[in-house]
């Protein structure tokens, strides 16, 4: 364990506290590494690594631990319902929904058995239903949990190849296009606007409780340091008022992930795909 300077924004119910050279905890999850991450809304981590699913508590304490090597990689998880955790398996075409033990809550559902073929992204919806996009076909599509089809919206969106899809609290859905930023879509499915990144960055977190958008600008190779470590900055971005802030800045910081800020925490994954928190202390 060892000491960081930070210079961090707060956030707090009634505004942001600003605080700056502050001594902050840096941990490190010695036990497991990954190459994604998310957090659920009791503070709850998961760390994705390839076929395997692992949950920690708050302080980086193990869980719980799911795999299944017959699908292959994991694509994507969502847990914004820590009860009824999603992982999808893109390769094979299945999603699987998982308790809070990360035990099978019911039998997987196959995508390509039911005819949704070409399935690139998938998110659970706040209204209890499943969002599929088919890449060939660049169409969003709405299902229930028999994957009855419920709607289909063809984008017709050029220069459009997203890699990571979010439902968000108001009922709406986020997609994220690096090429041209964060995509927005209405309950329905229908385009409603994009907003540009202010940096390029390669992947975005969310809080689904909230209007932030967490992400991180290029590191920059500190001539400072004596161990001569990269340093990036994590930022977040208020899409309802357009706002983006640093949050810190972090040490060695992969790409493969956007980092996290959840129950004043900073989870990352590092160069070396361990996992790194930084809890900042009051």
């Amino acid at each position: 364990m060892k000491k960081a300077t930070i210079f961090l924004i707060l956030f707090s119910i009634f505004g942001f506290i600003t605080a700056q050279s502050t001594d902050n905890q840096l941990q490190t999850i010695k036990t497991v590494k990954g190459n994604a991450l998310s957090a659920d809304p009791n503070g709850n981590l998961y760390v994705v690594d390839g076929p395997l699913l692992y949950k920690f508590d708050s302080e980086g304490r193990f869980l719980h631990k799911y795999s299944n090597f017959l699908w292959g990689d994991i694509t994507s998880i969502d847990v914004d319902n820590p009860l009824k955790i999603m992982v999808f398996y893109k390769n094979e075409s299945q999603i699987l929904f998982l308790d809070k033990n990360l035990i099978p809550l019911m039998e997987p559902l196959d995508l390509y058995a039911n005819n949704f073929k070409n399935i690139q992204l998938a998110t659970y919806s706040t209204d209890n239903t499943i969002w599929l996009y088919d890449a060939v076909l660049q169409d969003l599509i709405n299902v229930n949990f028999q994957l009855k089809e419920l709607s289909r919206n063809h984008l017709s969106m050029g220069n459009f190849n997203p890699t990571q899809f979010f439902s968000i609290k108001e009922k709406q859905l986020i997609m994220f296009n690096p090429a041209t930023g964060v995509v927005f879509f209405d309950a329905f499915g229908t385009y409603l606007k994009t907003i540009a990144l202010p940096t390029e960055c390669p992947r975005i977190s969310m809080d689904a409780n909230s209007t932030y958008l967490y992400f991180i600008k290029s590191a920059t190779n500190s001539t400072t340091d004596t161990n001569d470590t990269s340093r990036t900055q994590f930022m977040y971005y208020d899409y309802l008022i357009m706002d983006a802030h640093q949050i810190c800045e972090l040490e060695n910081a992969g790409s493969t992930s956007a980092p996290l800020f959840s129950k004043n925490n900073v989870w990352y994954i590092d160069t070396g795909a361990r996992i790194q928190k930084i809890e900042f202390i009051e």
